[in-house]
């Protein structure tokens, strides 16, 4: 918790925090704690076991999937010009220095 709070008022010195993007994050992590910790409670433990495996099967098989198929080239490189993108955005409002991301 204090790690989570000094980093968060780091970033808010700083004027790192995408507010457009946080606050709606924000609200979707309070409201799945929220929706999760009901559904524990109701369903008891056999059911989130069962819900856990069943996630972490299914990731298992999407990762597998991607590593296995040549569409996981494809969207690596949509991944990269997507990270290009945010940190053209980020350089443009001088938040950060395109100099830390070119190799020496």
């Amino acid at each position: 918790c204090v790690t989570n709070i000094s980093a968060l008022l780091f970033f808010l010195y700083k004027g790192y925090i995408l507010w457009a993007v946080a606050i709606p994050v924000g609200l979707a992590n309070m409201l799945g704690n929220y929706a999760g910790s009901h559904l524990a409670l109701k369903r008891g433990s056999g059911f989130i076991r069962v819900f856990f495996i069943a996630v972490v099967t299914a990731l298992i098989i999407k990762l597998g999937y991607d590593y296995l198929t040549i569409a996981s080239v494809d969207k690596a490189a949509k991944r990269s010009t997507a990270c290009s993108n945010v940190i053209s955005f980020l350089a443009k409002q001088n938040r950060i220095s395109l100099s830390s991301f070119l190799l020496p």
